[in-house]
């Protein structure tokens, strides 16, 4: 298996009288544009070949998923989470009961993060379109809170392991 690109690439590959187009990016490997049918596309000149791999690459770069791009990081993997939008995340929050400062020390992120998820600032994770809707089960919220609170170090937690360790 080829190395990670540490550069982006999108150029056109000769193919006898034709022309296929492959583009990649840093972490990424290389790989061809594909036809809506998922065959190698065939381009009948190289300008036509360095267009699309450059529109392939670009397309890329700007989707919020992956699904139109074969490959990003691997020839067999399709990528095809889409990540929820702003109004997606605050609608689920609203719906499961909870402030975004709850949701933020929940998730192990800070406030700013979730109120830049919120505002569209940033993306928000794929990984919370399904969280949210798992803790509106009866229990799981609690349960959530509980491994939570069992997890998080606080000062009165600190300060009984220097304690304990004193004691020693």
């Amino acid at each position: 298996m080829s190395k990670p690109l540490r550069h982006y690439i999108a150029r056109a590959v000769p193919n006898g009288d034709h022309y296929h187009a492959e583009f990649g990016m840093p972490g990424g490997h290389v790989d061809f544009v594909y036809d809506d049918d998922g065959e190698v596309k065939i381009y009948h000149s190289s300008q036509a070949a360095d267009l699309g791999a450059l529109r392939t690459l670009v397309s890329a770069l700007n989707a919020r998923s992956r699904a139109d791009v074969r490959s990003y990081a691997s020839i067999d993997r399709v990528e095809t989470s889409i990540k929820p939008t702003a109004e997606e995340f605050a609608a689920e929050l609203a719906e499961t009961g909870l402030q975004p400062g709850e949701w933020a020390r929940l998730w192990g992120s800070k406030p700013d993060n979730v109120l830049a998820w919120l505002s569209g600032e940033r993306d928000v994770p794929f990984p919370i379109r399904w969280v949210l809707p798992v803790l509106r089960i009866p229990g799981a919220l609690a349960t959530a809170v509980r491994i939570t609170d069992d997890h998080t170090v606080t000062d009165e937690k600190r300060a009984a392991k220097r304690r304990e360790r004193r004691n020693r």
